[in-house]
């Protein structure tokens, strides 16, 4: 049986009330609010409508509209990560706590259990791995998602019962979905990051689909930008004379 690296301490990730995420979630509000950003948007269309005074300001001007719309775009999905931290952050600081607790002694039976038989051993070691798992599964879970809690109480459960029995096994199927890929991750040895990266692109295609936010990509480097256009340019002078 495979053992489960720890997880690193719970702190700065945006999903405890310890000072450190405090100070992160402080600096992810910075920067302009979508209804600034909507302004500029606006201005800008409006500075393009009018005409630019040259092709040069007016490729500048479509760059940074672009951009503006980009940034709009991340701006709606910061927002909704920040609804979802506030909403949800005291109960994941207090399942984390529990879960931190169950791999403390799970880990201690696995310690004392070396004169017991393999076959109990792994039965420990199976434990104390799961243990691990829903730890990682608590620090890394998805931001753009409403939490599914792992430790639900009976008022709770009481709660998801009267959403109907088509919500909870979709829920199920979510967690279960989740922790899978945190399993996947670990035994690739990847970056757990990688699964709030996931599910942050999932739901900005499903915003930009309702039309919430722009259907736009980042923009290059500048001067990759500029040679790409004048690769095309040259092609295009390649075409014309052969």
């Amino acid at each position: 049986m495979k053992d489960v690296k720890r997880p690193q301490p719970y702190h700065n990730n945006g999903n405890s009330n310890n000072k450190n995420s405090k100070k992160s979630n402080a600096n992810n509000k910075k920067g302009d609010s979508q209804g600034k950003i909507k302004k500029r948007i606006r201005d800008l269309k409006r500075a393009l409508k009018n005409g630019p005074k040259t092709a040069k300001a007016k490729i500048e001007s479509e760059r940074r509209l672009r951009a503006l719309d980009y940034e709009l775009g991340e701006k709606y999905i910061d927002d909704h990560q920040e609804k979802l931290y506030q909403k949800y952050r005291t109960v994941k600081f207090l399942e984390l706590k529990k879960a931190q607790r169950r791999v403390k002694t799970a880990k201690k039976a696995v310690e004392e259990a070396e004169t017991i038989d393999e076959k109990e051993q792994n039965k420990l070691q199976e434990a104390l791995n799961k243990a691990r798992i829903n730890e990682l599964y608590i620090l890394h879970y998805p931001k753009t998602l409403p939490y599914i809690s792992l430790y639900a109480s009976n008022e709770e459960k009481t709660k998801q019962n009267e959403k109907g029995k088509s919500k909870i096994e979709a829920n199920k199927k979510l967690q279960r979905e989740i922790l899978d890929k945190v399993q996947q991750i670990l035994d690739k040895g990847g970056d757990m990051n990688e699964l709030s990266k996931e599910y942050r692109e999932r739901y900005r295609e499903m915003m930009v689909e309702k039309g919430n936010i722009p259907a736009v990509q980042p923009l290059v480097d500048e001067h990759q930008d500029q040679s790409a256009e004048q690769n095309q340019t040259v092609t295009e002078n390649d075409d014309f004379f052969a």
